[in-house]
């Protein structure tokens, strides 16, 4: 009688730790990683000992809760362009996949966490609600925290008057003060400390309006200005149960004066400019700040903004003459040789890992028959002992070197890539633009051609906690 073998097989236990390591390594969404560990105690203890306990490099997360990672090739990528340039993103938003709370749009991010607006989806198309509800959401944990007030300001904004949120940055815990810049003239600028309340200054006050963009450092807020003018603001203590407000304010680089050396005035509100300026008697009328007209529009002088740029004619059309169009902390001009090609420049206020303020100001290549591109970089640094942005040349790179820039309009963050390890593949003394994909090589002053084209307004950079195992 012929013998029964049974082909051997391997339970999934027997598994070699080695290769258990390396597939938990492949599995980005922390949910994931957690039901890899709980399969059974040989799995788990593969991941703790063979899987990388690097940090994941960041990722590029859209509003519904989908994202890309740097590792993501074309073919996880749209196909269809619009005339713009952009990526139509399929139904299903991507590859990969955040479960964010329902009903819930990304609109913001520091580090790890989401900030997130309350949507209501009506004909096809995501809307935000009238009586918008705005938290922070740190999917790697599971936590929520309420930004009611930040709900409260929303309310109070003019119907003819957009509230979308540009920007929400956490000083450091969710327990701490947070920022929020939005498109509304009225409420620009809001600070909210959650379970504490909310501060705005009065509506339309500068230099509020005219920022474009912040960032922390300390115990200060700093932000900037399309002209380049750089802002500190002293914030109230958090302690005390104190509502958290702007207590002192002071321009600590003054863009340089125009050809014919004169400066914009502008009354103050409800702080005080350090600097002497001359202040008017009706504070109801807004002159230009640092060469922007109240609309943060510059027609007469765009075309003299950089040296290179003088025969550039203004694209200031009638889709861009309203703050509420124009995207905040972008200039856009024409290239009057080429009518078809559109230059964007776009600055973005960054603290480096080593503790210092620089800004990255970027000429993005717009042409209508093919994806956009970086065109040219260039990084200061803000000496604020001599109130000058000081170019930082490219051999130098970033900081003391070794470190990669990662910035979008949402959220920007400089890194350190030996904390990433070999496999994350991150270059030394380079900036990734999360729009198109491409990389600004700061040594060797090289840019590497665009991966992707992407709203530079939709996406953020989130970037993903040290794996704990």
């Amino acid at each position: 009688m012929p013998t029964q073998s049974t082909a051997a097989t391997t339970p999934w236990p027997d598994l070699l730790p080695e290769l258990l390591g390396r597939i938990a390594a492949c599995c980005p969404n922390p949910a994931d990683r957690a039901r890899f560990r709980s399969v059974c105690r040989s799995w788990h203890s593969a991941v703790r000992h063979h899987c990388p306990q690097t940090p994941l490099p960041p990722w590029v997360v859209f509003p519904d809760g989908s994202f890309l990672m740097l590792s993501d090739d074309v073919r996880h990528l749209p196909s269809a362009i619009l005339p713009s340039g952009v990526f139509l993103k399929p139904s299903d938003g991507g590859p990969h996949h955040l479960a964010l709370p329902e009903n819930t749009t990304c609109v913001g991010s520091t580090d790890g966490w989401l900030a997130l607006c309350h949507s209501i989806t009506s004909f096809g198309g995501t809307f935000l609600s009238f009586d918008d509800t705005f938290l922070l959401h740190n999917p790697f944990s599971n936590t929520t925290v309420p930004l009611p007030g930040v709900a409260a300001i929303c309310a109070k904004t003019p119907r003819n008057e957009w509230f979308s949120v540009l920007k929400v940055l956490m000083r450091s815990a969710a327990d701490d003060i947070v920022a929020v810049m939005t498109m509304s003239r009225s409420y620009p600028f809001v600070l909210s400390l959650p379970g504490k309340g909310t501060w705005t200054p009065d509506p339309h006050a500068p230099p509020f309006m005219h920022i474009i963009d912040v960032a922390f450092l300390g115990d200060k807020l700093y932000g900037i200005t399309r002209a380049e003018d750089l802002f500190s603001f002293d914030l109230s203590s958090m302690h005390d149960d104190q509502v958290p407000a702007v207590t002192h304010c002071e321009r600590v680089i003054r863009h340089p004066l125009d050809h014919d050396g004169y400066d914009y005035v502008v009354p103050w509100s409800d702080v005080e400019d350090e600097d002497g300026d001359d202040q008017q008697d009706n504070d109801d009328e807004l002159l230009p700040l640092s060469g922007e007209d109240e609309g943060g529009e510059d027609e007469d002088n765009s075309s003299e903004e950089d040296e290179d740029d003088g025969e550039e004619d203004s694209c200031f059309e009638n889709d861009y003459e309203t703050p509420q169009v124009l995207p905040c902390g972008v200039d856009i001009r024409r290239y009057s040789a080429n009518k078809d090609c559109l230059v964007i420049t776009i600055r973005y206020l960054v603290v480096e890992s080593c503790g210092k303020l620089i800004m990255v100001r970027r000429e993005l290549q717009c042409p209508d028959d093919r994806p956009s591109n970086t065109r040219r970089v260039e990084v200061f640094e803000a000496d604020i002992e001599a109130g000058a942005w000081v170019p930082v040349p490219n051999e130098l790179g970033l900081g003391n070197g070794g470190q990669a820039l990662f910035v979008s309009k949402r959220f920007s963050k400089c890194v350190s890539t030996s904390e990433y390890g070999k496999e994350a593949e991150l270059d030394d003394d380079s900036i990734y633009f999360m729009d198109t994909g491409d990389v600004f090589h700061m040594r060797s002053a090289t840019i590497s051609p665009a991966r992707w084209c992407l709203d530079f307004w939709d996406p953020t950079w989130v970037f993903p906690p040290r794996f704990v195992a």
